[in-house]
């Protein structure tokens, strides 16, 4: 039987030993704070299909032009055709990129050059939609001559293209000096651009501003509308009584300018008022600077 002492005895062993096992095991560490997971990052937007530059214009599905069958560009060139076949290639400079149609903000209107072999054909322009669908193709063929795109101004209401080369009746197909325009509306029911009037213009215009100067004897409205060289010319030729405009006359800085001014019932054939052809749209711009071609 254990007395009072041994008890406690037993008692102060057993405190030490909770004491020893308390300082004795490993201490418990405090939870480490753990940061918060980054939030989902949402998918990047798929860029919208529509074009940003004419870049996007180097890969787009093409028709048929010159010949070639519809095919896809390949870095601007349809691929597959043999150089001696001629070609077809996209023209980045005079192409555009806007809002062609409706609810196509992100459109664009493409010129390309093609050939059947030899000489370039006349440009055509094909519409694009923001889908990179076709939705229009014009041949500038229509216009007589080996045509070529000068400028276009895009709207959702109407796009139009403004074509210059255009060969007048006593000028050769390769050195057409005529300007034009041609209209693009949406239609509904074809779902595409479609092309709509046509015009070609004309200089009688100018001719009997000239005219109706040199009768007045007006030289300097004259000179408004005409070189000095011409205005000296007609300037001399009024001297023998007044001057008309004939029926004829399309254009002053061509041959047909023979049709545009007659004497007594007569073509006055003593004036030359053939000005240098415009070989591009540079030269275009400085060579023919007398007139106004677009109005």
């Amino acid at each position: 039987m254990r007395g009072p002492l041994t008890r406690r005895r037993l008692t102060v062993s057993a405190l030490l030993a909770a004491t020893t096992l308390a300082i004795s095991a490993p201490a418990q560490s405090a939870p480490i704070p753990v940061a918060d997971a980054p939030a989902a990052t949402a998918p990047a937007a798929a860029p919208l299909p529509g074009f940003r530059s004419t870049k996007d214009l180097l890969n787009v599905r093409v028709p048929s032009m010159c010949g070639h069958k519809a095919g896809r560009l390949k870095n601007g060139k349809l691929p597959g055709i043999p150089a001696s076949e001629g070609f077809v290639e996209l023209d980045k400079k005079r192409s555009r990129i806007g809002n062609i149609a409706p609810g196509a903000a992100r459109g664009a209107v493409a010129v390309f050059n093609c050939s059947a072999g030899g000489v370039p054909w006349p440009q055509h322009v094909v519409m694009y939609n923001n889908k990179r669908q076709m939705i229009g193709h014009y041949n500038t063929r229509t216009f007589q001559g080996r045509t070529i795109v000068h400028s276009m101004r895009l709207s959702p209401k109407k796009t139009t293209v403004y074509v210059m080369n255009i060969e007048y009746s006593d000028e050769g197909s390769c050195c057409g000096t005529g300007t034009g325009r041609v209209s693009f509306t949406w239609s509904k029911s074809r779902k595409k651009l479609v092309a709509g009037s046509r015009y070609r213009y004309s200089e009688r215009a100018k001719a009997q501003s000239l005219i109706n100067a040199v009768n007045r004897r007006n030289r300097k409205a004259a000179l408004r509308h005409g070189s000095s060289p011409v205005v000296a010319m007609l300037w001399e030729a009024r001297r023998d009584g007044m001057l008309s405009l004939g029926s004829r006359c399309t254009a002053l800085h061509t041959l047909s300018a023979r049709q545009c001014f007659v004497f007594a019932g007569q073509s006055y054939r003593g004036v030359s008022l053939r000005m240098t052809h415009p070989k591009s749209s540079v030269s275009w711009k400085a060579t023919r600077s007398d007139w106004s071609y677009f109005d």
